[in-house]
């Protein structure tokens, strides 16, 4: 005879193990033509007959779902095209999106003038602290 505390360790036991087939109690079937439902679970009721306008109105519904999911299908290919546009810029070896910095027009003329001469500058300004390093090293 099994008494509460019995039926309480042999479920923890199952409930710790894996369950073979050999373990497995199969209840046979009474009725075949009922759906098999869990104790205390809700049973479903049937759905009433719809009259024509309430089919028109869920139809109208399925229409507007339908149309709202194409929209944002549409908006999300359109966010994967503007990611896609971003990544396209980034530069892998810096870690940064300057990829394509400088390439968007050529210099002209006046341009070319005022870059040559700040890097002359530069240059001038290099040459002459190394000048001064070697005039206070003799």
């Amino acid at each position: 005879m099994l008494d509460r505390i019995d039926e309480r360790d042999r479920k923890e036991k199952l409930a710790k193990t894996v369950v073979k087939r050999w373990n497995v109690r199969y209840k046979p079937a009474e009725d075949e033509s009922e759906p098999e439902t869990l104790p205390g679970s809700p049973v479903p009721e049937p759905e009433p007959e719809m009259s024509e306008e309430e089919k028109e109105r869920l139809r109208a519904a399925e229409e507007i779902i339908a149309r709202l999911n194409a929209e944002a299908a549409e908006d999300e290919a359109a966010k994967q095209a503007e990611i896609a546009a971003a990544k396209a810029g980034y530069n892998a070896t810096t870690g940064a999106y300057s990829g394509g910095y400088g390439k968007d027009h050529d210099l002209n003329d006046s341009e070319r003038e005022m870059v040559g001469n700040i890097m002359s500058e530069r240059d001038q300004a290099l040459m002459e602290t190394i000048q001064s390093a070697e005039d206070g090293m003799s």
